[in-house]
């Protein structure tokens, strides 16, 4: 069985699905009639739909047959969300992840690493060396992490209050 995957973006909000063509055809036509009933948020329109990107060489990915089936936000979809485009603001969400979806306050470096894997179209395989130095040094110096002991973080009040809108929409607060 090969997977596809598909990109759909309706004003700032974009989601990704992936699952068989037969089925992917029913979410876009879905998601895209249910795009006018969708608020707007932080001020932008939402009715402006964009053309669906769309990845037909995805492969089967890990034997999943039609991706994520328990309804709890993913990774990838977060990055999403966030808008990650470096390291630094994938282990961002990846914290955020740990925190709100896997209800864990703490967490180690292993642990990050684990999470932002899952994000695989986001992932680089320098961000598991970079980590330390280049993303949870900054992550601290902006007052977002703290370390609790050495190796151990947690997101500070500041993130928790910056996140909790992005977690509330997804009933995650």
């Amino acid at each position: 069985m090969t997977l596809r995957r598909i990109k759909l973006k309706v004003g700032i909000v974009e989601v990704e699905v992936e699952g068989e063509q037969g089925d992917l055809d029913k979410v876009a036509i879905n998601l895209l009639g249910r795009a006018t009933e969708l608020p707007a948020i932080g001020g932008e329109a939402t009715n402006k739909i964009a053309k669906p990107e769309i990845d037909y060489d995805l492969g089967d990915t890990d034997g999943r047959k039609n991706g994520n089936t328990n309804r709890e936000p993913t990774m990838i979809m977060l990055a999403n969300i966030r808008g990650c485009k470096t390291g630094k603001d994938l282990t961002r969400v990846a914290c955020e992840y740990i925190h709100f979806v896997k209800s864990k306050p703490f967490f180690d470096r292993h642990d990050l690493v684990k999470e932002m894997k899952k994000a695989k179209s986001f992932y680089k395989k320098s961000f598991a060396n970079n980590i330390k130095f280049h993303y949870l040094k900054p992550l601290q110096e902006h007052g977002i992490l703290s370390e609790r002991t050495p190796g151990v973080f947690f997101l500070t009040n500041e993130a928790l209050k910056a996140a909790s809108p992005y977690f509330a929409e997804l009933g995650l607060t």
